[in-house]
Protein backbone atom coordinates (compact mmCIF):
# COMPACT_ATOMS: atom_id res chain seq x y z
CA UNK A 1 0.00 0.00 0.00
CA UNK A 2 1.79 3.55 -0.94
CA UNK A 3 1.47 6.43 1.02
CA UNK A 4 -0.60 8.15 -1.54
CA UNK A 5 -3.34 5.72 -0.94
CA UNK A 6 -3.90 6.17 2.58
CA UNK A 7 -3.52 9.89 3.83
CA UNK A 8 -6.90 10.11 6.26
CA UNK A 9 -5.52 13.11 7.84
CA UNK A 10 -5.29 14.83 4.58
CA UNK A 11 -1.75 16.13 5.05
CA UNK A 12 -1.43 16.20 1.23
CA UNK A 13 -4.24 18.72 1.18
CA UNK A 14 -3.11 20.54 4.12
CA UNK A 15 0.59 20.97 2.44
CA UNK A 16 -1.31 22.14 -0.76
CA UNK A 17 -2.69 24.33 1.95
CA UNK A 18 0.52 25.65 3.66
CA UNK A 19 1.96 25.79 0.12
CA UNK A 20 -0.67 28.52 -1.43
CA UNK A 21 -0.44 30.09 2.15
CA UNK A 22 3.12 31.23 1.65
CA UNK A 23 2.68 32.01 -2.19
CA UNK A 24 0.43 34.63 -0.94
CA UNK A 25 3.11 36.23 1.11
CA UNK A 26 3.82 38.09 -2.20
CA UNK A 27 0.57 39.49 -3.18
CA UNK A 28 -2.51 40.76 -0.99
CA UNK A 29 -3.26 39.86 3.08
CA UNK A 30 0.15 37.50 2.48
CA UNK A 31 2.09 40.66 1.41
CA UNK A 32 0.73 43.37 4.26
CA UNK A 33 0.87 41.17 6.93
CA UNK A 34 4.81 40.00 5.49
CA UNK A 35 5.62 43.62 5.01
CA UNK A 36 4.06 44.98 8.22
CA UNK A 37 5.31 41.46 10.56
CA UNK A 38 6.62 38.40 9.47
CA UNK A 39 5.45 36.28 12.50
CA UNK A 40 2.31 37.09 11.91
CA UNK A 41 2.12 36.25 8.43
CA UNK A 42 3.66 33.23 9.55
CA UNK A 43 0.96 32.79 12.27
CA UNK A 44 -2.12 33.81 9.90
CA UNK A 45 -0.50 30.60 7.75
CA UNK A 46 -0.84 28.46 10.68
CA UNK A 47 -4.02 29.78 11.58
CA UNK A 48 -5.79 29.00 7.97
CA UNK A 49 -4.01 25.10 7.99
CA UNK A 50 -5.66 24.73 11.89
CA UNK A 51 -9.52 25.95 10.51
CA UNK A 52 -9.06 23.43 7.88
CA UNK A 53 -7.80 20.19 9.58
CA UNK A 54 -10.64 20.96 12.19
CA UNK A 55 -13.49 21.10 9.55
CA UNK A 56 -12.16 18.24 7.60
CA UNK A 57 -12.08 16.42 10.68
CA UNK A 58 -15.63 17.15 11.40
CA UNK A 59 -16.88 15.85 8.56
CA UNK A 60 -15.01 12.74 8.21
CA UNK A 61 -16.08 12.14 11.82
CA UNK A 62 -19.79 12.81 11.08
CA UNK A 63 -19.29 10.20 8.19
CA UNK A 64 -17.80 7.35 10.13
CA UNK A 65 -20.26 7.76 12.61
CA UNK A 66 -23.04 7.46 10.53
CA UNK A 67 -21.98 4.25 9.13
CA UNK A 68 -20.97 2.78 12.33
CA UNK A 69 -24.46 3.11 13.22
CA UNK A 70 -25.02 1.94 9.62
CA UNK A 71 -23.10 -1.29 10.50
CA UNK A 72 -24.97 -1.88 13.76
CA UNK A 73 -28.21 -1.95 12.94
CA UNK A 74 -26.84 -4.69 10.67
CA UNK A 75 -25.55 -6.75 13.34
CA UNK A 76 -22.50 -6.82 12.21
CA UNK A 77 -20.07 -4.26 13.86
CA UNK A 78 -18.11 -7.00 15.66
CA UNK A 79 -16.82 -9.26 12.48
CA UNK A 80 -16.26 -6.66 9.51
CA UNK A 81 -13.16 -4.86 8.77
CA UNK A 82 -12.57 -2.61 5.53
CA UNK A 83 -9.91 -2.63 3.03
CA UNK A 84 -7.20 0.30 4.15
CA UNK A 85 -7.33 1.58 0.59
CA UNK A 86 -10.61 2.31 0.76
CA UNK A 87 -10.86 3.22 4.39
CA UNK A 88 -8.23 6.17 3.46
CA UNK A 89 -9.98 6.93 0.33
CA UNK A 90 -13.20 7.68 1.56
CA UNK A 91 -11.91 9.32 4.78
CA UNK A 92 -9.93 11.70 2.67
CA UNK A 93 -12.51 12.49 0.33
CA UNK A 94 -15.55 12.72 2.43
CA UNK A 95 -14.01 15.12 4.76
CA UNK A 96 -14.54 18.19 1.91
CA UNK A 97 -18.15 17.29 2.06
CA UNK A 98 -20.84 19.34 4.80
CA UNK A 99 -23.96 18.58 2.88
CA UNK A 100 -25.94 15.90 4.73
CA UNK A 101 -27.08 14.14 1.53
CA UNK A 102 -23.43 13.37 0.72
CA UNK A 103 -22.50 12.29 4.06
CA UNK A 104 -25.10 10.21 4.27
CA UNK A 105 -24.00 8.48 0.65
CA UNK A 106 -20.33 8.23 2.22
CA UNK A 107 -20.96 6.59 5.12
CA UNK A 108 -23.31 4.20 3.64
CA UNK A 109 -20.42 3.31 1.39
CA UNK A 110 -18.06 2.90 4.04
CA UNK A 111 -20.61 0.43 5.75
CA UNK A 112 -21.09 -1.50 2.46
CA UNK A 113 -17.22 -1.83 1.99
CA UNK A 114 -16.75 -3.80 5.37
CA UNK A 115 -16.59 -7.20 4.75
CA UNK A 116 -15.76 -10.12 7.35
CA UNK A 117 -12.56 -10.42 5.80
CA UNK A 118 -11.69 -7.10 4.88
CA UNK A 119 -10.02 -7.93 1.16
CA UNK A 120 -12.84 -6.55 -0.87
CA UNK A 121 -11.86 -3.13 -2.72
CA UNK A 122 -14.26 -3.70 -5.18
CA UNK A 123 -16.09 -0.35 -4.13
CA UNK A 124 -13.28 1.99 -5.29
CA UNK A 125 -14.96 2.35 -8.77
CA UNK A 126 -17.94 4.07 -6.53
CA UNK A 127 -15.58 6.05 -4.06
CA UNK A 128 -14.69 8.03 -7.73
CA UNK A 129 -17.61 8.32 -8.76
CA UNK A 130 -19.60 9.43 -5.45
CA UNK A 131 -16.36 11.99 -5.36
CA UNK A 132 -17.79 13.44 -8.46
CA UNK A 133 -21.48 13.98 -7.60
CA UNK A 134 -23.09 17.56 -6.40
CA UNK A 135 -24.87 17.51 -3.67
CA UNK A 136 -27.90 18.12 -6.13
CA UNK A 137 -27.03 15.14 -8.50
CA UNK A 138 -26.64 12.78 -5.19
CA UNK A 139 -30.43 13.91 -5.19
CA UNK A 140 -31.37 12.77 -8.34
CA UNK A 141 -29.87 9.63 -8.39
CA UNK A 142 -31.31 9.12 -5.25
CA UNK A 143 -34.38 9.86 -7.01
CA UNK A 144 -34.18 8.09 -10.19
CA UNK A 145 -32.90 4.90 -8.52
CA UNK A 146 -35.77 5.01 -6.08
CA UNK A 147 -38.46 5.48 -8.54
CA UNK A 148 -37.01 2.64 -10.88
CA UNK A 149 -38.92 -0.05 -12.43
CA UNK A 150 -36.40 -2.94 -12.19
CA UNK A 151 -36.12 -5.79 -14.80
CA UNK A 152 -33.67 -8.73 -13.58
CA UNK A 153 -32.15 -10.82 -16.35
CA UNK A 154 -32.10 -14.36 -15.64
CA UNK A 155 -27.97 -13.61 -14.65
CA UNK A 156 -29.69 -11.17 -12.32
CA UNK A 157 -28.25 -8.25 -13.89
CA UNK A 158 -30.35 -5.48 -12.50
CA UNK A 159 -32.04 -3.06 -15.29
CA UNK A 160 -34.25 -0.08 -14.92
CA UNK A 161 -37.29 -0.95 -17.03
CA UNK A 162 -38.44 2.56 -18.48
CA UNK A 163 -38.02 5.99 -17.96
CA UNK A 164 -39.25 7.85 -15.31
CA UNK A 165 -41.19 11.43 -16.77
CA UNK A 166 -39.75 14.42 -14.19
CA UNK A 167 -41.37 17.48 -15.06
CA UNK A 168 -39.37 21.00 -14.40
CA UNK A 169 -41.04 21.97 -11.34
CA UNK A 170 -40.25 18.35 -10.14
CA UNK A 171 -36.90 18.19 -10.69
CA UNK A 172 -36.48 22.18 -9.25
CA UNK A 173 -38.19 20.13 -5.89
CA UNK A 174 -36.24 17.03 -5.87
CA UNK A 175 -32.62 18.82 -6.54
CA UNK A 176 -33.53 22.36 -5.21
CA UNK A 177 -32.04 23.95 -8.15
CA UNK A 178 -34.18 26.85 -9.93
CA UNK A 179 -32.10 27.14 -12.90
CA UNK A 180 -32.73 24.91 -16.63
CA UNK A 181 -29.11 25.61 -17.71
CA UNK A 182 -27.72 23.67 -14.80
CA UNK A 183 -29.98 21.14 -14.42
CA UNK A 184 -29.20 20.52 -17.90
CA UNK A 185 -25.60 20.27 -16.83
CA UNK A 186 -26.25 18.14 -13.88
CA UNK A 187 -28.37 15.51 -16.64
CA UNK A 188 -25.43 15.42 -18.76
CA UNK A 189 -22.93 15.03 -16.73
CA UNK A 190 -24.79 12.11 -15.14
CA UNK A 191 -25.03 10.77 -18.45
CA UNK A 192 -21.26 11.68 -19.22
CA UNK A 193 -20.55 9.87 -16.17
CA UNK A 194 -22.67 7.09 -17.39
CA UNK A 195 -25.28 6.69 -14.36
CA UNK A 196 -27.73 7.59 -16.58
CA UNK A 197 -28.91 5.79 -19.99
CA UNK A 198 -28.59 6.43 -23.38
CA UNK A 199 -31.69 9.11 -23.86
CA UNK A 200 -32.25 10.34 -20.92
CA UNK A 201 -32.54 14.27 -20.81
CA UNK A 202 -35.03 16.63 -21.28
CA UNK A 203 -37.90 16.85 -23.98
CA UNK A 204 -37.43 20.06 -25.84
CA UNK A 205 -40.78 19.86 -27.84
CA UNK A 206 -43.02 19.98 -24.37
CA UNK A 207 -44.02 22.85 -22.58
CA UNK A 208 -43.59 23.25 -19.85
CA UNK A 209 -39.88 21.33 -20.14
CA UNK A 210 -40.26 17.69 -19.09
CA UNK A 211 -37.21 15.70 -18.59
CA UNK A 212 -37.09 11.63 -18.89
CA UNK A 213 -34.25 9.76 -16.95
CA UNK A 214 -33.37 6.17 -16.79
CA UNK A 215 -30.60 4.73 -14.41
CA UNK A 216 -28.23 2.67 -16.10
CA UNK A 217 -27.48 -0.42 -14.22
CA UNK A 218 -23.97 1.28 -13.08
CA UNK A 219 -26.30 3.74 -11.59
CA UNK A 220 -28.67 1.15 -9.65
CA UNK A 221 -25.26 -0.49 -8.35
CA UNK A 222 -23.96 2.65 -6.68
CA UNK A 223 -26.94 3.72 -5.16
CA UNK A 224 -27.03 0.38 -3.41
CA UNK A 225 -23.68 0.52 -2.30
CA UNK A 226 -24.47 4.28 -0.95
CA UNK A 227 -27.08 2.93 0.97
CA UNK A 228 -24.60 0.17 3.14
CA UNK A 229 -25.93 -2.91 1.33
CA UNK A 230 -23.26 -5.39 0.94
CA UNK A 231 -24.92 -7.92 -1.50
CA UNK A 232 -26.22 -8.58 -4.84
CA UNK A 233 -27.67 -5.51 -6.10
CA UNK A 234 -30.40 -7.83 -6.82
CA UNK A 235 -31.42 -8.49 -3.52
CA UNK A 236 -31.49 -5.09 -3.07
CA UNK A 237 -34.19 -3.47 -5.05
CA UNK A 238 -38.11 -4.70 -5.50
CA UNK A 239 -38.61 -6.55 -8.63
CA UNK A 240 -42.05 -5.33 -9.87
CA UNK A 241 -41.64 -7.04 -13.30
CA UNK A 242 -40.70 -10.33 -14.50
CA UNK A 243 -37.34 -11.83 -14.99
CA UNK A 244 -36.36 -11.43 -18.39
CA UNK A 245 -35.05 -14.06 -20.53
CA UNK A 246 -31.91 -14.06 -22.41
CA UNK A 247 -31.83 -11.75 -25.54
CA UNK A 248 -30.50 -14.61 -27.64
CA UNK A 249 -34.54 -16.37 -27.35
CA UNK A 250 -35.63 -15.31 -30.61
CA UNK A 251 -38.93 -14.65 -28.99
CA UNK A 252 -37.76 -12.04 -26.80
CA UNK A 253 -36.93 -8.42 -28.38
CA UNK A 254 -35.77 -5.52 -25.88
CA UNK A 255 -33.99 -2.05 -26.21
CA UNK A 256 -30.77 -2.14 -28.19
CA UNK A 257 -28.96 -0.58 -24.32
CA UNK A 258 -30.57 -3.74 -22.33
CA UNK A 259 -29.73 -6.18 -25.02
CA UNK A 260 -26.45 -5.25 -24.43
CA UNK A 261 -26.27 -5.29 -20.99
CA UNK A 262 -27.86 -8.90 -20.21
Amino acid sequence: MGAEDLDPLGTKALAETAKIVVEKTTSGVGAFLGKVCMPAAEEFGLLLQDKVKSWRAANASAVIEKARVLIEQGSRADDVHVHPRIAGKIIDKSSWVDTDNLQDMWAGLFASSCTPNGTDDSNLTFINLLDQLTSSEAKLVEFVSKGARIYVSEHHLVLADTQTMIPLDGLRKVTGVDSVSELDIAIDHLHGMGLLALGSGFNINSTPPVAGLTPSALCLNLYARTQGFTGDPYDFYDKDLPVVPSPVDPGISLPTEHRDRL
